[in-house]
């Protein structure tokens, strides 16, 4: 007798997305990031939050710990390679392994809704940093450890009050949790490899801006418990499963589902999870 056929595995499970709206919380959230950063005149020259008193030195004890253990003896080395680990590698890499796992699992046409997705979890989160920088305006480490008058003289001296918390630390724990969690839902079957190759970067960029020099571990720790709930939580809230549905055979991209994004004259916003 014939030998029964293999049964083929599941398809990788559509998500639920908009991509008006996806696309414009991810404009929205980019120009106010790229405005406060070009506009240097938002951000505060004079520190808010000091850590001293009349100059007399009053940082806390794990944060002087951090920066006496972890600080490298040249921090701008420090400081280029976490700039190398945050804006080049984590993004290739989060990219290529989106790729691969659709690939993987024969859902070629899922990358773009994927990145999406992603990118939107990124870009709020770094909203949400810049905020919080200008607001508590906390003087970085390095500037904190000069004396009183070349506190205003460096190179960069509108950025020496946005200390609190890490912008490199929230960006990359926001993307690998972000691509962790879209592969998660996806249920891929290369996500673990996402998760285990996103998420040591994300924390070697974390270790590296405090041993350039830039932010107190306080600033880093809560940049990536930041981070990771906005990677986390976005795709869940907005963007869950669609049902039990997986991607079929046929040419309809991931994630469209009953969404009528195509042909439509009336656009659906779409929200999945639970609040």
């Amino acid at each position: 007798m014939p030998s029964a056929a293999r049964a083929e595995p599941p398809r990788p499970h559509q998500l639920k997305y908009d991509v008006a709206l996806d696309a414009t919380a991810i404009g929205l959230s980019a120009a106010f990031v790229i405005a406060t950063e070009l506009a240097t005149g938002v951000k505060p020259l004079r520190c808010r939050w000091c850590d001293r008193d009349d100059e007399e030195d009053r940082l806390n004890g794990l944060d002087a710990w951090g920066r006496r253990t972890l600080k490298w003896r040249d921090p701008r080395q420090a400081q280029r390679a976490s700039n190398v680990t945050a804006f080049v590698l984590e993004p290739a890499f989060a990219t290529l392994e989106m790729i691969a796992a659709s690939a993987a699992d024969n859902a070629g046409r899922a990358p773009p809704v994927d990145l999406l997705i992603v990118t939107e979890a990124v870009a709020v989160s770094a909203l949400v940093n810049q905020a919080t920088k200008i607001v508590f305006a906390r003087e970085r480490p390095f500037v904190h450890a000069l004396p009183p008058a070349e506190r205003g003289a460096t190179a960069a001296y509108w950025d020496n009050n946005v200390s609190f918390y890490s912008g490199h630390a929230a960006m990359t724990f926001s993307l690998a949790a972000a691509a962790g969690t879209v592969a998660t839902l996806r249920g891929y079957r290369l996500m673990p490899l996402v998760w285990s190759t996103l998420m040591p970067l994300a924390c070697a960029t974390g270790y590296l801006r405090i041993a350039g020099d830039k932010h107190y571990l306080s600033d880093v720790l809560l940049g990536a418990v930041l981070g990771t709930a906005f990677g986390v939580a976005l795709p869940i809230l907005f963007h869950g499963r669609q049902g039990d549905n997986r991607e079929s055979d046929g040419g309809s991209p991931v994630g469209t589902g009953a969404a009528p994004l195509r042909g439509s004259p009336t656009p659906m916003v779409t929200l999945g999870g639970g609040f």
